[in-house]
């Protein structure tokens, strides 16, 4: 083999180990990427998602109706207790979720409350993280702590809000609920430097 060859064919396995190591390099980074459980470095925030009652609509629209007045959303008479609304939630996969804020319209006939849930796809289940219930007495507001991160792969965020009685119409209502999240500051901020 001449010299010519035997350079050529070194310099051709180097490239190829070069562009295996890289290959290898970067498809890691990715997987890396992709694990929205342990977020890296920084959280910012708070940041609010809020949603409105006009947000959730009935879970079975044959079965649970509802009405929108003064006092927000409430189950109509025709309706069985309890009655069942949702509304998605869309955060980003890593988004970790803090507090859960309701603000309802509690006479003390009934109550309103609303749950975060993650809905796996797969399994077809859902799983409660959190229920701030309403309180008694008129126009209320109630505050729970959360814990939860958020990973979009193969489920949902949804809000459930149950409704359970209050047999006269608008007896219990519910006005809006706001969800409090931090974010990984390298999600946003790719800039930074640890």
């Amino acid at each position: 083999m001449s010299i010519r060859k035997a350079f050529v064919v070194s310099l051709l396995s180097n490239v190829l180990v070069v562009a295996a190591l890289l290959g290898v390099f970067a498809w890691a980074q990715s997987a890396q990427a992709n694990t929205p459980e342990v977020p890296a470095g920084p959280l910012i925030g708070p940041f609010f998602y809020s949603l409105s009652s006009s947000d959730f609509n009935s879970l079975d629209d044959n079965v649970y109706g509802f009405g929108r007045g003064a006092c927000g959303m409430f189950r109509t008479g025709a309706s069985p207790s309890p009655a069942f609304a949702i509304a998605p939630i869309h955060l980003p996969t890593g988004a970790q979720l803090s507090e859960l804020l309701i603000d309802t319209c509690d006479p003390g006939n009934g109550s309103v409350s609303v749950s975060v849930r993650t809905c796996d796809i797969g399994r077809g289940a859902c799983d409660d993280h959190g229920t701030a219930v309403s309180l008694d007495g008129g126009r209320t507001q109630r505050t729970i702590p959360l814990d939860l991160t958020v990973n979009n792969t193969n489920g949902a965020l949804i809000l459930l809000a149950t409704f359970t009685g209050g047999d006269n119409v608008g007896d219990i209502g519910f006005w809006f609920a706001r969800v409090a999240y931090y974010v990984p500051a390298s999600t946003f901020l790719p800039l930074i430097r640890r």
